[in-house]
């Protein structure tokens, strides 16, 4: 297992890379998301953090232009929409095989799905990008409050099986840890106050660390039944 996530971490890392440049060539302004900048930022070696596909945020008027690159990229993408995709936040899966890896690839117009009424897109990011190092090359992330929100939101979107997805808990609270002394905290708790409330329902399924105990619950308050389901999708 150890042996085909690096391979699969290899693959992506070129393939993203090889994206992010035919992007700049075509002056599409681009910023990773999840597991693809997560990756490079909060484990210890990038290859620890698995994922199913890339995600990649454009601003919503270039997202087909960035879909014809991939294209160009010898990339496979359905052409029509699908019956109950309509205004879907983000556009098909675009996919490729190389050395013997899948890679999948997911144009964003919003970092959030229509599950949730909050929208984060390149023209309403509440702080600037964040650059990072990834492999070679140089990529821009969400900046830190808008990462929690998009983590937040996102592991407590609706799940198939009714539980939370343990890797969207540990990115989270990974990601908190990390940047602990960088976060604006007091914005997030006045302007986002169900990040925080979040984490503190989390304490429930995994005791916050010490950094971040602020946020647990009152010493000796109950806890909730069935804690770690959430709603399914419909």
């Amino acid at each position: 297992l150890m042996l085909r996530h690096r391979l699969w971490h290899r693959e992506r890392t070129v393939v993203l890379e090889e994206i992010l440049e035919a992007f700049q060539r075509a002056s599409i302004d681009t910023i990773v998301l999840k597991g693809a900048a997560l990756a490079w930022t909060i484990y210890p070696s990038p290859a620890l953090r698995a994922m199913s596909d890339i995600d990649l945020l454009v601003p919503p008027a270039a997202a087909p232009a960035a879909q014809l690159v991939l294209r160009r990229l010898r990339f496979e993408a359905e052409v029509g929409g699908r019956r109950f995709g309509r205004n879907a936040h983000h556009l098909p899966i675009a996919s490729r095989s190389q050395n013997g890896v899948t890679i999948s690839v997911e144009i964003h117009r919003d970092a959030l799905s229509r599950d949730t009424l909050s929208s984060i897109s390149m023209s309403n990011l509440t702080e600037p990008a964040r650059p990072f190092g990834l492999g070679g090359t140089h990529a821009l992330a969400l900046g830190h409050v808008d990462t929690l929100r998009h983590l937040t939101h996102h592991l407590l979107e609706p799940s198939w099986s009714g539980r939370l997805r343990l890797i969207g808990l540990v990115d989270l609270l990974r990601y908190g840890l990390t940047f602990n002394e960088s976060i604006d905290w007091n914005r997030l708790e006045s302007s986002y106050p169900f990040v925080t409330n979040a984490m503190g329902c989390l304490h429930y399924l995994i005791p916050l660390p010490a950094a971040l105990a602020r946020y647990s619950p009152p010493s000796g308050s109950p806890a909730p039944a069935r804690v770690g389901e959430t709603i399914r999708p419909l």
